[in-house]
């Protein structure tokens, strides 16, 4: 828009983009803003971790009929999280975002490198199973 209106502007023209200092002003102006480093989510979990297939899952009572198996004790009803550490370093980008948001998000297309998954498991009651990992084997 500066060069548009032939305003004059603290830029780069060769690489067409703003530096640290400007960024870090502009930081400074918007204090409800923050850079971070966004969390990979690929493109299919995206687009089925929808509200509607929440909803689905609670409405359908699948959520209630597997509680009924369990009796909806606290100590045999378990939550399980996975989460995957790629053994490949390489460089991620940052983003810009409101400092209140939780977690920031950016498509992938594909997994890159090797990954260890790391599970855990826990219950209301505080018995936990030890974590497990799961290191990618030769077939």
């Amino acid at each position: 828009m500066a060069k548009k209106t032939v305003l004059k502007h603290p830029f780069n023209q060769e690489k067409s983009a703003t530096g640290k200092k400007w960024l870090r002003s502009f930081l400074i102006r918007h204090p409800v803003l923050s850079v971070r480093t966004p969390e990979g989510i690929s493109v299919a979990r995206a687009k089925s971790f929808t509200s509607v297939n929440v909803a689905r899952f609670f409405v359908s009572y699948i959520y209630e009929s597997e509680l009924r198996k369990v009796n909806h004790k606290a100590h045999r009803t378990f939550n399980v999280d996975a989460t995957g550490i790629t053994a490949v370093q390489y460089r991620h980008s940052k983003d810009v975002s409101i400092r209140s948001k939780k977690g920031v998000a950016s498509m992938t297309s594909a997994e890159r490198g090797n990954i260890i998954a790391i599970v855990t498991c826990m219950n209301a009651t505080g018995t936990y199973v030890p974590p497990l990992m799961v290191f990618r084997g030769k077939i």
